[in-house]
């Protein structure tokens, strides 16, 4: 199991044969949606705190 260092836990980086072991998050709805901007946002808002608290290494984009 792997999550963040809470309830007692550890961080523990998992080395796979070709290295750091990173696990891609993809968000998707239909296009045209009627609150295609409120997703747009959520998702920036949770791609911002995700490299905020473990790092912009977690980012797969050139941002």
């Amino acid at each position: 199991m792997s999550d963040d260092p809470r309830f007692g836990l550890r961080p523990l980086a998992v080395e796979g044969p070709t290295g750091p072991l990173h696990l891609p998050l993809y968000a998707a709805w239909v296009q045209g949606h009627h609150a295609d901007h409120a997703i747009r946002e959520t998702v920036r808002q949770i791609t911002h705190y995700c490299a905020d608290r473990y790092g912009p290494g977690v980012r797969g984009d050139a941002h």
